[in-house]
């Protein structure tokens, strides 16, 4: 019952992040880790999207379809399976969605930002570490481009 509610609540953050289609979200997961699925969790940090606990509280203890969140591993299951993390990061950037960068838009350029740095400090350039500047380089390597037959989803902020 939990995980059948958690799910209809991503899939309704979903359709208000227009900004935050397929292409994007895979941008993001090569970012973080070359999209690759075997990485498990290191260091607090689990699955292709490279996600910690604490994002996956935020985002909603998102979970595998018919798990539960209070179960012990459940967290670390659904981060490193592609498919729930992706929910996981919807969920989390429809709760932490802002104009990070200040070109008043929300793109995947600000989820990028919100990913790394976490929702409360997107803000941060990416290359003050070793870490930003790595993810910022396969970001950039992957970013949608606004001559895509699908754009950036441009999504302008009300004033």
């Amino acid at each position: 019952m939990v995980a059948v509610a958690t799910q209809a609540k991503t899939e309704e953050a979903a359709a208000w992040l227009p900004a935050l289609h397929r292409a994007c979200l895979r941008c993001l997961c090569e970012a973080a880790t070359g999209c690759d699925a075997r990485i498990g969790c290191v260091k607090g940090y689990c699955g292709p999207f490279k996600v910690s606990r604490l994002y996956w509280m935020e985002a909603g203890n998102i979970t595998l379809p018919n798990d539960d969140p209070e179960r012990a591993g459940a967290y670390e299951d659904c981060a490193r399976q592609y498919m729930c993390s992706s929910r996981l990061v919807t969920s989390y950037m429809s709760k932490l969605k802002k104009d990070c960068n200040g070109d008043g838009l929300i793109n995947c350029d600000d989820f990028a930002l919100i990913h790394f740095n976490g929702g409360y400090s997107c803000e941060q350039p990416l290359n003050q570490s070793k870490a930003g500047q790595l993810y910022a380089a396969r970001y950039e390597r992957c970013r949608p481009k606004d001559d895509d037959p699908d754009p950036l989803g441009r999504t302008v902020l009300s004033k």
